[in-house]
This record gives structure tokens, C-alpha cells and sequence, in this order.
């Protein structure tokens, strides 16, 4: 599934999220970033994991590289 995942399959706010997951940047001061809760960041996370077909972070980083999201 990961092979399948293409940038222009995340929105503007979960390449974001990708990015500040790479960068080790905590919920919180993601939410701060973003202008929301952490709750929706959170919520965020899941949705992206989610497509990517993984259950962590550190899923989400590796499908991100593999993908092409991040580089």
C-alpha cells in the first residue's frame, strides 16, 4: 500500500503534519504551529496514518520517504 501513496494524496495541512512528524516535533507544539487542538492534531495523525496504511509515527516517516512526501 505504501507503494501506492502519492503526495497529491495528502492535503496541504498533512504534509505539514508529515513534516513536523519527521522533524520530531511534539502534538503539542504542533498544535500551537497549526493554530489548533492537540486533539485535532492528533486526529490529523490517524487520518494520515490511515492512508498510508501504517500505526506510528514512525510508519508514517517511512512511508513518507518511500513515497516521495519527504525526500
Amino acid at each position: 500500500m505504501l507503494s501506492d501513496i502519492k503526495p497529491m494524496d495528502f492535503s496541504e495541512v498533512e504534509c505539514k503534519i508529515i513534516h513536523m512528524i519527521i522533524q520530531e516535533m511534539p502534538n503539542k507544539e504542533m498544535a500551537v504551529e497549526l493554530h489548533c487542538s492537540q486533539r485535532m492534531v492528533e486526529y490529523r495523525i490517524q487520518g494520515i496514518a490511515k492512508k498510508m496504511g501504517v500505526s506510528t509515527k514512525v510508519g508514517i516517516v517511512a512511508g513518507a520517504f518511500r513515497s516521495g512526501i519527504a525526500s
